[in-house]
């Protein structure tokens, strides 16, 4: 299973099944995620951290979000 498309492998990737972002931006910053992931302890303990927050908030982000209009930003 590739990670990411690329133009000589066909068939799934990680990339097709996780890929929900709708800008540009937000579609580069998760292929550089998954393609540098950290590797120290300390480092991938701490995304899970903010994970665990953002996950505990995601109402509230939501709500916010809406009002920011993003979709008219690229």
């Amino acid at each position: 299973l590739q990670v990411v498309p690329t133009p000589s492998h066909r068939g799934p990737t990680v990339w097709a099944l996780i890929d929900r972002t709708r800008t540009r931006a937000g579609r580069e910053a998760l292929r550089e995620r998954l393609l540098a992931p950290p590797h120290q302890a300390a480092d991938i303990l701490a995304l899970q951290r903010a994970h665990q927050y953002m996950a505990a908030a995601a109402d509230d982000y939501r709500v916010l979000l809406g009002r920011a209009a993003t979709d008219l930003f690229e």
